[in-house]
């Protein structure tokens, strides 16, 4: 799962949000006491991850994908569920989406003086380039995909996703709304958790 995914799935507990957001951009060497009250957040971030690799229509979708991308097959997964979610926001969340990106935005803002040097231009970067709408859009979807192939260190065709989102497309959708609400129930736990 991607950065909507992972927000979604966070509820509106200000410290999962951003602690399972920085779980994806923060290295070992920044780690630190700072980051304690978000640690449940890169609990959360992990347990997503865990549960998602070990669904069986997570497993459908890498197969159906692994002829064109091969070992990075997990890695498209992961993007065009996001966009997959994006299509499906009325079946998972009461809010709308843009809506629901701008609190969580002020959420990052809010914290972002406690973030390392490193990322807090990072980060606001991506908030100002509305990141978590940016994967629900086939033009965000190609901006992606380009970065990707830049930075890929195996051979592979990042330019095919958006062919195999048009050709699997129902496939996707359903798959991901039999496997979305599992995971929200598996995350359950980690919502009801009362902010410090």
């Amino acid at each position: 799962m991607n950065y909507l995914a992972h927000t979604l799935l966070s509820g509106k507990n200000e410290l999962l949000i951003v602690g399972n957001f920085l779980a994806d951009i923060l290295r070992k060497n920044e780690y630190g006491p700072w980051m304690e009250p978000y640690l449940n957040g890169f609990e959360l971030h992990r347990n997503i991850d865990q549960f998602t690799d070990d669904h069986p229509s997570i497993k459908k979708i890498n197969s159906l994908l692994r002829p064109s991308h091969k070992k990075y097959a997990p890695v498209v997964t992961d993007i065009l569920l996001d966009y997959i979610l994006g299509q499906a926001w009325h079946i998972h969340s009461s809010e709308s989406l843009q809506g629901f990106a701008d609190l969580r935005y002020e959420t990052l803002r809010f914290h972002l003086p406690v973030f390392p040097d490193r990322i807090k231009p990072v980060v606001a970067k991506m908030i100002d380039g509305n990141f978590l709408i940016k994967y629900t859009t086939i033009e965000g979807l190609m901006f992606t995909f380009e970065k990707i192939q830049e930075a890929a260190r195996f051979p592979s065709d990042f330019s095919q996703a958006i062919e195999d989102l048009e050709n699997h497309y129902e496939t996707l959708y359903q798959e991901f709304n039999y496997f979305f609400p599992d995971l929200v129930q598996h995350t359950h736990r980690f919502r009801v958790i009362p902010p410090l």
